[in-house]
Formats: C-alpha cells, structure tokens, sequence
C-alpha cells in the first residue's frame, strides 16, 4: 500500500494539476457562453449544437490525452478512454439526481419515521428523528462517492490500458484505491462545506471578497485531492499493464534488492 501511495505522489505534478484546472476553466467558459447563445434562428441552433458537440470533445477528449499523460503510456485508446468518460459521467450524472430527487421527497422522512418508530422507547432518545434522518442523509453522499468512484475504476483505464477490463478490476480490487477514495471523500466534503458556509460578517464588501478567496481554495483542494485519487488508479493501472504481482508493501521490481529474484 505505501509503495502505491508514494508511487502515486510521484506521478501528481502541479504541471497536471494546473492542466486539470486549466482545463476546467476552458470548459466553464464555453459552457457558459454556450447557455447564452439565443435560439431565435436556424443559425442559432445549429451555432449550439456545434458549440456543445464541441464543449463535449474537448471535455472528455482533453480529460483521456491527460490520464492517458498521467499514466506515462501510449497503450490506451483515446476515443474509447473519451467515450468511457462520457458514460460514466453520464451514469453518474443520472444517480446523482435519483438520489436527489430521493432526498427531496417525503421517502427519507417517512422511512425515519418508520423506523424511530420501531426502537424501543428506551432508545428514542438516541435514535431520534432528526439523527436517523441526518444518517440517512450521509448514506446518500455515501452512496453518490461509491458511485464515482467504481464508475472511475471503470472508465479511466480505458484511456490508459490496452486491457481496460483487467486494469479496471485491478482497481477495483484495491485496499489503497479505496482508502485515499474515502480519505478525499470525508475531506472534500468537510472543507467545502465548512468553507462555503462560513461568513466573515464584516460587511457585503468584505463577505464577497471572502466568498471568492473561499471559493478559489475549495477548487484548489478539491483539483489537488481528485488527482491524486486518479494518479493512484493510473499507478495501479500500470502495474496491472506490467504484469506485477507484488504485494501492497512489498518492494518494488525496480527497487534494489539483497538477493536477486529467481
């Protein structure tokens, strides 16, 4: 596990860091000039559908050349990396919002109810209402990062490997791709939520200029966090390409050894 962990530190470079940024800054801005674009003619339309077929390329396009850069190989397939993306944002785009709509609806409330209900009187206390609402909640969240992160095990070694599906069970598989998974995940939602929530009350001046530098913190940690999860799964991904073996912790193949390997 420290060897993927240190492996992986070595592969995150600000240099991809920055890109991944950069990166999502172009997109934001095309997406937003792509909202205000008019529909009032045929032109418009079209001008549209051509700026989103566009925003879309680019998004997951871009996203394969840098985890296929990431990975340090050229085994990958770039379109079926982009096309692996795009479905697994999609996916995860479509139980996200099931899993608002849930959350949103009078299911998590009743099922509280239900279930406050069933406890002894003796318990009631400590499994009230609001706390077995507020769990059901976390599960929720739980259950939108288990979503991304087997959709990423999946997706992201189509870009990287010239056997995605051996790659991605690789990951799949692995102790350390789920630790730092959770780790950035409890982290992620901690520091934005605590960071956006939180006012200086010093004025509206003071208050929006804290909002941007608060704003751009939480795009830094979060930019920092996701890339570090995804050079552990391309580190994986090249051992699983090499044919390695080794055990988590154990040395690696290339490391100096005291007695040579038979």
């Amino acid at each position: 596990m420290r060897s993927i962990l240190l492996n992986a530190r070595t592969r995150l470079t600000a240099r991809f860091v920055l890109l991944h940024l950069g990166l999502v800054v172009i997109v934001a801005m095309l997406f937003a000039l792509w909202l205000h674009i008019p529909d009032s003619s045929v032109l418009a339309v079209i001008g549209t559908g051509l700026l989103g077929s566009l925003i879309s390329v680019l998004t997951f396009g871009g996203e394969a050349v840098l985890l296929r850069r990431l990975a340090g190989s050229t085994q990958g397939n770039l379109l079926a990396g982009a096309i692996a993306l795009l479905l697994a944002a999609a996916l995860w785009l479509a139980s996200w919002l099931w899993l608002n709509h849930i959350g949103e609806s009078d299911f998590f409330m009743q099922a509280a109810g239900y279930a406050n209900s069933r406890f002894p009187h003796s318990l009631r206390n400590l499994f009230t209402f609001a706390n077995i609402l507020r769990l059901l909640g976390w599960v929720a969240l739980a259950l939108k990062w288990l979503s991304a992160g087997i959709l990423l095990a999946i997706a992201v070694p189509f870009a990287q490997s010239k056997r995605p599906v051996r790659s991605s069970l690789r990951v799949l598989l692995s102790i350390s791709y789920w630790l730092v998974l959770a780790a950035s995940a409890i982290v992620v939602t901690m520091i934005t939520a605590r960071l956006v929530e939180w006012t200086p009350g010093h004025g509206l001046r003071v208050e929006a200029l804290s909002l941007v530098l608060r704003l751009v913190v939480v795009v830094i940690v979060d930019a920092v966090l996701v890339c570090y999860v995804l050079a552990v799964i391309a580190t994986l991904v090249v051992r699983s390409e090499d044919g390695q073996a080794t055990p988590e912790g154990s040395p690696e193949r290339s490391q100096p050894r005291s007695v040579d390997m038979p």
